[in-house]
């Protein structure tokens, strides 16, 4: 297996050279055209606040996941969002 990889890789070697094309100039458009890396994001404020279950006073930003404690609130006692803003 080794032995035909390494075959495969002269062949195409000599392809490319025998084009006119330096197969160092084909590395370097692909690892050109590489994107940037996204940076981090900033670390978002506390929108939201509320205790959980045990007793414990927590915040959320608002993204992600609906803690269970907000979650359980919204739908079985009828409460909104806007109730837990800080």
């Amino acid at each position: 297996e080794n032995e035909e990889r390494t075959r495969k890789l002269n062949q195409y070697r000599e392809m490319l050279l025998a084009d006119g094309i330096d197969p160092n100039e084909l590395i370097n458009t692909l690892t050109d055209t590489r994107t940037a890396a996204k940076g981090k994001r900033s670390v978002r404020p506390a929108k939201y606040g509320y205790t959980d279950e045990k007793g414990e006073s927590r915040t959320w930003t608002g993204q992600g996941r609906t803690p269970a404690v907000i979650k359980k609130a919204l739908e079985e006692q009828g409460k909104k969002l806007d109730d837990f803003l800080l």
